[in-house]
């Protein structure tokens, strides 16, 4: 069991390493750009498409990376006052509102994302984009944040199982 729990962490932590390199080349693109607009006047059109698209991607794959590392947005006004115990105990009660959310990006980022590939979607520009391998990042991406969350409670409902008192540390891996 525990082989699984780090398969999933490693794709989560490899996912996301490469989707910061996706970022400081998109980082790149856009300065390149901007550089060929305002200093040579000379805009490259494809600068937007090269750069929105993968970014959008970022955001989508990289959900399951931010949950691996404890770096989503909390509701600390509460959870601060909890004890270990208590915040490990909030996270398995509110774990059915979380995979409803996840099921719920999976099942819409998949027929938008199929619908795009059926009809060959594009951006409509002249370069052309080709637009469904993006779209199949929502899809995707909710999978692996889905995975991530089940590898987090299954930690945190074995914390608790092995420190009753609830001093061990939150999400421990």
């Amino acid at each position: 069991m525990k082989s699984i729990l780090h398969i999933v962490d490693l794709i989560n932590e490899w996912l996301g390493r490469l989707m910061a390199v996706v970022v400081v080349a998109a980082v790149f693109i856009i300065t390149y750009g901007v550089v060929m607009r305002y200093v040579f006047k000379n805009p490259i059109p494809v600068v937007f498409e090269l750069t929105i698209y993968p970014l959008a991607a970022v955001y989508a794959l990289s959900a399951g990376y931010a949950l691996l590392h404890n770096a989503h947005v909390n509701v600390e006004a509460v959870t601060q006052r909890l004890s270990p115990k208590n915040r490990q105990i909030l996270a398995i009660i509110t774990f059915p509102v979380f995979v409803l959310f996840c099921l719920a990006l999976m099942w819409g980022g998949y027929q938008w994302a199929w619908k795009s590939y059926l009809m060959n979607e594009t951006t409509g520009s002249a370069w052309g984009l080709t637009l469904y391998p993006f779209k199949f990042a929502l899809p995707i991406g909710a999978t692996l944040l889905l995975l991530q969350g089940i590898v987090k409670l299954i930690r945190d409902m074995h914390l608790l199982t092995q420190d009753p008192k609830g001093n061990g540390q939150e999400g421990e891996r």
